[in-house]
């Protein structure tokens, strides 16, 4: 069953949900990445901004968060990785 902000599975919202709860506790804002997989199959990765939302006595009340879908930035550091291993190989391998 879907988790109610659309992503899949327990073990996923759970995370998700350990990360606001640290950051509630804590007081302090936190960028994480977030891996995410929505109930249709796609899967993403978010950079995602969370800060304690506090009321006018400056108790934590709630989470204010905003997220950034990186994944396709994700996937040309990994190609980037990739070419430079290969590179190196070159080089070690005297090619």
């Amino acid at each position: 069953m879907p988790h109610r902000y659309g992503v899949a599975g327990k073990q996923q919202a759970a995370m998700v949900m350990a990360t606001d709860q640290r950051i509630m506790t804590s007081g302090r804002s936190e960028q994480v990445e977030e891996d995410v997989n929505f109930a249709h199959g796609r899967r993403a990765i978010w950079l995602s901004t969370k800060s304690p939302l506090r009321d006018a006595d400056g108790a934590v009340v709630g989470l204010v968060g905003t997220s950034l879908d990186i994944t396709e930035r994700k996937a040309i550091e990994a190609s980037h990785r990739e070419i430079g291993d290969c590179q190196e190989f070159r080089v070690w391998a005297g090619g």
